[in-house]
């Protein structure tokens, strides 16, 4: 379906193509979410380039964490837009074998790390 929809940040209407099957509720949103996307105005690129960033980094979770430490990636999939924005400075878990699992914002980016703790410790009691 056809309709027009007006860019969240500047208000510009661009014609958008939507599904047919978009409840009629929520097709107003999809339209202007959709307007948003392409439209060509700062705050629109802005918003872009943060939801490439955030994407990137959904990707690289489920990559690093989501076979081994699913609860991680999970705590992390929740939290990413709020570290990318500020909201948090930084997440580290700790898994029960004693990796350390952090994710922070760098940058223009968000870093996630991921260091295996190898501890050997050796007694020499008589």
């Amino acid at each position: 379906m056809t309709i027009t929809g007006y860019c969240n940040f500047c208000g510009q209407g661009k014609v958008v193509d939507i599904p047919d099957e978009t409840p009629e509720r929520i097709r107003d949103e999809e339209a202007n979410h959709s307007a948003s996307l392409g439209c060509s105005c700062k705050e629109g690129s802005d918003w872009r380039a943060n939801m490439l960033v955030i994407e990137k980094c959904s990707d690289n979770i489920e990559m690093m964490f989501r076979e081994r430490h699913p609860d991680i990636a999970d705590i992390f999939q929740d939290a990413k837009g709020i570290v990318y924005n500020g909201d948090i400075k930084r997440i580290t878990c700790i898994t029960p074998e004693g990796g350390i699992a952090a994710m922070y914002r760098k940058g223009g980016s968000i870093e996630l790390k991921y260091t295996e703790k190898h501890e050997t410790t050796m007694s020499a009691d008589w």
